[in-house]
């Protein structure tokens, strides 16, 4: 894809998140290069918002592909799941933006988390990369995702809700490491007790 004019490249990289060079870049602004063509001033994620200006090249004109789903901001040392999702929305824009994305908090514990905090910032890069807690650290926190997929929630001190995509669809009993499923959500056992073996964890998964 090429851009007829500047301003049709601010309009489809200015303020949304991308990919340059394989890493997330916030594009903040769009201008034309005293070499000819086209450049973005912004910043990488995880660098501490350092303000740099690049080239803009072929390698970003395809929209990038993001993960969406779970991750933790952490708010007074203690997690808070949010769910990061796209919004079904036509927009010009090649990356996400708070027009096309969607940051869902799993409570509203705590204060109610921005659009910037969340996707700019360390959490989105924690589930590019797949960094979660695990699921036993729950006794030490109220909520928190561990996974992209997955969250739970305290409803009392052995009992957590379970969530899936932000629907309910089982139980955690923490006093027996036991994960059970409600019946519409079967199909999730094997999966499920997959990944909770894969991160050394001891629940056994249950399903109605």
């Amino acid at each position: 894809m090429q851009f007829v004019s500047v301003m049709d490249a601010q309009r489809r990289l200015g303020g949304c998140l991308i990919k340059y060079e394989g890493r997330p870049f916030y594009s903040r602004h769009v201008t034309i290069s005293p070499e000819g063509g086209y450049e973005m001033t912004g910043y990488f994620l995880g660098t501490g918002k350092k303000v740099v200006t690049k080239n803009i090249t072929k390698e970003i004109i395809e929209p990038p592909k993001f993960k969406m789903g779970y991750t933790n901001i952490f708010q007074d040392n203690l997690p808070n799941p949010v769910f990061i999702s796209r919004t079904p929305r036509r927009v010009t824009q090649m990356g996400l933006s708070m027009d096309n994305t969607r940051v869902s908090p799993l409570n509203v514990n705590g204060l109610l988390p921005t659009w910037e905090q969340v996707v700019l910032n360390q959490p989105f890069l924690n589930l590019q990369n797949s960094v979660f807690p695990k699921l036993s650290e729950i006794k030490d926190y109220q909520s928190l995702a561990f996974s992209e997929e997955f969250a739970v929630e305290k409803v009392s001190l052995f009992v957590a809700r379970l969530y899936h995509n932000r629907a309910v669809v089982g139980e955690v009993s923490l006093r027996d490491n036991l994960i059970y499923l409600y019946a519409p959500y079967t199909y999730l056992k094997e999966w499920l007790q997959t990944y909770i073996a894969s991160k050394g964890e001891n629940f056994n998964v249950q399903a109605a």
